[in-house]
C-alpha cells in the first residue's frame, strides 16, 4: 500500500481532495496592454479555473485588460476600457465619486443614473421597482426560485450593484452557483466602494463548487491595504484605496486590523448592521480563506486565518468549530485564544460559555505537571529486537475497538516521520514551529466545567442540539460511555442525522456492544443520504463490531473516498487493518489521519500501540511519549506506556504508569482505592496488567487484589480466573488455585495454560497432602504420585518458570 504521506495514490485513498477537473476551460494569457483568451488545449497545464472564475480573476493587479459588455469572454474590436477588478486607475487620473461610478449603472437610453437614484425610484417603465425589490428580498428565504425570478426582472431594469447582489444571492439560494458567479463578474460589484458582501458571497459560491484554489486567489487579491497614506485623501472609495497596494501578509496584524477598521467605518457597513449585529464581512471572508487553505492541505495557514476571523468577530462560530473539529489547536491553546476574543458587545457572554464548553478535555494526570516528563529518558532496551521472546505476555489493551479523539470522537490516527523530536510533526499555527504542548491546568478544567454548567443551568440550553452534542462528546472524552449514549439518544429524537455527534454515537454503540441499534442506525443513514461518508462509516462500524474486519475495510474505504478529509474514517480504516495484522496499511491510514488532525494526540497513540504490537519498542516509545505530552496525561497514553515498559521487562516503571492511569481516571491517590473504585469494565485490562506487574515483582497480595477486581468486572473472562489461580498457586494456596483453574476452564475449556496448571496443582495437592489427604491414605497407589515430585525443593520457582513459558496464553480477548 502506498505511504499515507503522499497526497494521492492509485487506490483513491488520498486524504486530500483531488484538484479540479481537467475538462476544457477558458484560461487567461496575460500580455501587455490586453488579454487574450484561449482554450485548455492551447493553454499551459497550470490553468485550472472555470470561465466565470477567470472573469473574477481577470481584473487582478497583475493583469491589464479590456472588457466588452457584449462578450465578456472574447476580446472584440469594439472593446471598451474597463477599470481593473482589484485596481483603479487612480495613479493616472484623479477620480471623484461621480465619475468612479461603474458603467453598468447607466440606463439603456444612455442616461447616467447612480445607484442611489435608482434605489429611490419607485417605478421605471411601469415596473414597480420598490415593490419588486421588497418582494424578492422576502421570498429569498421562503421561495428562492420566485426570488430569483423577481430579482432578475429588477436587475434588468436598474442595473444597480445592490440589485445585482440580490440577484446573485437568489441564484446562490437556488444552488445556481455558476449563475451567481456570472452576476458577480458582470455587475462589477467587487469594484464598487463596498465590495465585501459580494466578495463573501463569491467565496461561498466558489466553496460550493469545490474550486478552493480559485477561492484562495480571489481572497488574496481582494484583501489589500493602500501602500501610500496619501491615497486616503485622493481615492474616492474604499476599494480604490485598497487597489494599488500589495495583499496583506499572513502575519501582518497591524494591516489586518487597519482593514477591519476601514470596513467598519464605511457607511454601507453601518447601515447594513443597524439595529442588528451582523457578522463582520471580513471575518466571514477570512473564514473562507482558512477553509480554502485547509482544503488544499495548508493547515497552519488555515488555522491562522480561522483564529484571526474569530478575533475579529466573536460571532463567527464557524471559525471556532473548524479549529476544534480539525484538531488544529490543543486544549490549552484553545483556552488562551478564547481569552483574547472580545465578548463584551451585544451581551455575548453566553457565547463565551458555549465556546469554552466546546473544549473537550480528557482526564488529566496531575503528576505530569508536578514531576514533569523526560521524553528523552531511555531505559535499557535490547540492541536487537530479534532477541526478544515472542511468546511473552501480550498485554491487553483498553482499546478493544477503535477509540475516537477529542472533539467529535475522531478515531485515532497518526502520521509522522521518525525525527529526533517525536512532537515535531505537531505543528503550531504560528510560523510552522514545533508545538510545545502545554499542561491543562486546574484553572482551565474549572473554567470549562463552569462554562458547561452555565449552558445547562443558567442559559437553559438542555434541548439545544448543539449543546446535547457537546455534552455527548464531553462524556465520551471522559470515558463515561453510558452517559454519552444517553445524550446521543436524546439528540437522536431531536435531530436524527445528528451530524455534530454522529461519530460519538457510533463509537459508543461499538464500545457498549449494541449491534442491533448500530445496524438500524446505519440503514437509516444510508437510506437518508447514500452519498454521505458518515452513513458508510456507520456500516463499516457495524461489521467491525461483528469482527468481520475485511468487510469493514471496504466500507471504511468507501467513506474515505466520499470524504477524503474525514479523520474518523481514516482511523477506523487503520484499526480494521490492525485487527487483520496488516501493520503497514494500518500505519499508513493512521498517518493520513494525523495529517488531517495534527493537534490530535490519539493518532500518535494508535501508532504507538501498533508499534508495540509489532515489537518495535523504540518507535513505540517515541510516539507514545509524544501522545502523552500532547494530551496532558490521557489515561490511555499512560496505560500504553505501562504496556511498553512491561514488554521491556521494567516492571517497577510499568506499575507506576498503570497506577498513574487509574489515578488520572478516578482522581484518587491510593492504589488500593484505585483498584476498589474501578467499576468500568473498559479499564479491566489496566487492572489486569497491573496485577501481572505486581506478580512479576512478587507483590502477591496486590496482584491478588487486582485479579479479584478483574473477576468482578468481567466474570466471563477466563484469563482473569487463570491469573487469579496462578497467583494463589504461587502463594501456596493450592486449593484456591484449583478452584480458579476449574472456573477458567468452565469459561474456556480448551485453554492450554489452565489445563496444564490444573494438572500441576492437583499433583502438588497430592504431594503436599492437602485436599486429597484422606483419599491418599486409603489408596494403595500413593507411591507413584509421591515419586513424581520427590526431591523438589522449590516448587514455586518451577511453577513461576512454567508461567513465564506460557504467558502467551494469559491475555484478555
Amino acid at each position: 500500500m502506498a505511504s499515507g504521506a503522499s497526497n494521492s495514490n492509485n487506490n483513491g485513498r488520498a486524504p486530500y481532495p483531488p484538484r479540479v477537473s481537467t475538462r476544457s476551460r477558458t484560461v487567461r494569457n496575460s500580455i501587455e496592454g490586453g488579454s487574450m483568451m484561449m482554450t485548455m488545449d492551447d493553454a499551459s497545464p497550470s490553468s485550472a479555473h472555470s470561465p466565470f472564475v477567470q472573469g473574477l480573476l481577470r481584473y487582478s493587479p497583475n493583469n491589464s485588460t479590456v472588457w466588452s459588455p457584449n462578450n465578456s469572454r472574447l476580446a472584440s474590436s469594439r472593446q471598451l476600457p474597463r477599470t481593473r477588478f482589484f485596481e483603479s486607475n487612480i495613479n493616472s487620473t484623479p477620480l471623484d465619486e461621480k465619475n468612479f461610478t461603474s458603467s453598468n449603472n447607466n440606463t439603456d437610453n444612455g442616461g447616467s443614473t447612480t445607484d442611489t437614484q435608482v434605489h429611490d425610484t419607485s417605478e421605471i417603465d411601469g415596473i414597480p421597482i420598490k415593490h419588486l425589490r421588497k418582494l424578492a428580498t422576502l421570498e429569498l428565504l421562503q421561495s428562492p426560485s420566485q426570488a430569483s425570478f423577481y430579482a432578475s426582472i429588477l436587475h434588468s431594469k436598474t442595473h444597480s450593484a445592490d440589485d445585482a447582489l440580490l440577484l446573485a444571492q437568489a441564484h446562490f439560494a437556488n444552488t445556481k452557483f455558476t449563475s451567481c458567479l456570472r452576476i458577480l463578474e458582470e455587475s462589477m460589484i467587487l469594484q464598487s466602494d463596498y465590495p465585501w458582501e459580494g466578495l463573501a458571497l463569491a467565496c461561498h459560491a466558489l466553496a460550493a463548487t469545490d474550486d478552493w484554489t480559485a477561492l484562495a486567489e480571489v481572497v488574496e487579491h481582494g484583501c489589500r491595504l493602500a501602500a501610500d497614506e496619501n491615497l486616503h485623501a485622493t481615492a474616492p472609495s474604499l476599494f480604490a484605496r485598497l487597489g494599488p497596494s500589495q495583499p496583506i501578509e499572513d502575519h501582518d496584524e497591524i494591516g489586518w486590523s487597519a482593514l477591519h477598521d476601514e470596513i467598519s467605518k464605511h457607511p454601507s457597513f453601518r447601515s447594513s448592521s443597524s439595529g442588528v449585529s451582523l457578522i463582520h464581512p471580513l471575518a466571514r471572508i477570512l473564514y473562507w480563506r482558512g477553509q480554502a487553505y485547509h482544503a488544499t492541505g495548508h493547515f497552519p495557514r488555515a488555522a491562522l486565518y480561522w483564529k484571526r476571523s474569530l478575533k475579529m468577530d466573536c460571532q463567527c462560530q464557524q471559525a471556532w468549530e473548524a479549529l476544534l473539529s480539525h484538531n488544529l489547536i490543543i486544549p490549552a491553546e484553545a483556552y488562551a485564544l478564547i481569552q483574547e476574543v472580545d465578548f463584551s458587545s451585544n451581551n455575548m457572554e453566553w457565547l463565551r460559555s458555549l465556546y469554552l464548553a466546546r473544549i473537550e478535555l480528557t482526564p488529566q494526570d496531575a503528576s505530569l505537571e508536578q514531576e514533569g516528563y523526560d521524553e528523552d529518558k531511555d531505559r535499557a532496551l535490547p540492541t536487537d529486537s530479534l532477541l526478544w521472546d515472542t511468546s511473552s505476555i501480550q498485554m491487553s489493551s483498553p482499546v478493544p475497538h477503535f477509540q475516537f479523539g477529542p472533539a467529535d470522537p475522531s478515531p485515532m490516527a497518526g502520521t509522522t516521520r521518525m525525527q529526533a523530536d517525536p512532537t515535531s510533526n505537531l505543528r503550531t499555527i504560528n510560523n510552522n514551529k514545533a508545538i510545545h504542548p502545554q499542561q491543562v491546568t486546574p484553572a482551565i478544567l474549572v473554567d470549562v466545567d463552569q462554562a458547561f454548567d452555565n449552558l445547562w443551568n443558567v442559559y437553559k440550553l438542555q434541548q439545544s442540539p448543539q449543546v446535547l452534542a457537546m455534552a455527548a462528546r464531553r462524556a465520551y472524552r471522559r470515558y463515561d460511555w453510558k452517559q454519552a449514549l444517553t445524550y446521543c439518544e436524546e439528540l437522536d429524537q431531536i435531530d436524527p442525522v445528528m451530524t455534530e455527534a454522529a461519530y460519538c454515537y457510533i463509537a459508543t454503540l461499538i464500545l457498549l456492544g449494541h449491534k442491533r441499534t448500530l445496524f438500524r442506525l446505519a440503514h437509516a443513514w444510508v437510506a437518508a443520504s447514500p452519498r454521505s461518508a458518515q452513513a458508510w462509516f456507520a456500516v463499516g462500524a457495524y461489521y467491525y463490531c461483528c469482527e468481520r474486519y475485511h468487510v469493514a475495510q471496504r466500507h471504511f474505504c468507501r467513506a474515505t473516498r466520499l470524504d477524503p478529509q474525514c479523520t474518523e474514517a481514516w482511523i477506523a480504516f487503520g484499526c480494521s487493518f490492525a485487527a487483520c495484522d496488516e501493520s503497514d496499511q494500518a500505519l499508513a491510514s493512521f498517518r493520513a489521519a494525523q495529517r488531517l488532525s495534527p493537534g490530535e494526540h490519539t493518532s500518535l497513540l494508535y501508532m504507538g500501540i501498533e508499534y508495540t504490537r509489532t515489537n518495535h519498542l523504540v518507535l513505540s516509545g517515541y510516539f507514545l511519549n509524544a501522545a502523552l505530552k500532547s494530551s496532558g496525561g490521557d489515561p490511555l497514553c499512560l496505560h500504553e506506556l505501562g504496556v511498553l515498559d512491561f514488554q521491556k521487562k521494567d516492571y517497577t516503571q510499568s506499575i507506576q504508569w498503570y497506577h498513574r492511569a487509574l489515578s488520572a481516571l478516578l482522581r484518587l491517590e491510593s492504589i488500593h482505592d484505585c483498584i476498589d473504585r474501578c467499576h468500568d469494565p473498559y479499564w479491566e485490562p489496566t487492572v489486569f496488567n497491573l496485577g501481572h506487574a505486581y506478580r512479576k515483582t512478587r507483590q502477591f497480595d496486590l496482584a491478588l487484589a487486582c485479579f479479584q477486581r478483574c473477576v468482578a468486572l468481567c466474570p466471563a473472562k477466563h484469563s482473569a480466573y487463570s491469573a487469579l489461580g496462578f497467583t494463589k498457586h504461587l502463594m501456596e494456596d493450592v486449593d484456591g488455585a484449583i478452584v480458579c483453574y476449574h472456573q477458567a476452564l468452565s469459561c474456556k475449556p480448551d485453554d492450554p495454560f489452565s489445563t496444564e496448571m490444573l494438572n500441576r496443582a492437583l499433583r502438588d495437592a497430592l504431594d503436599m497432602g492437602g485436599m486429597l489427604d484422606g483419599v491418599l491414605n486409603e489408596s494403595q497407589h500413593d507411591e507413584p504420585f509421591g515419586l513424581q515430585w520427590a526431591g523438589t525443593t522449590n516448587e514455586s520457582a518451577i511453577i513461576e518458570a512454567t508461567m513465564d513459558q506460557s504467558d502467551d496464553t494469559m491475555m484478555s480477548p
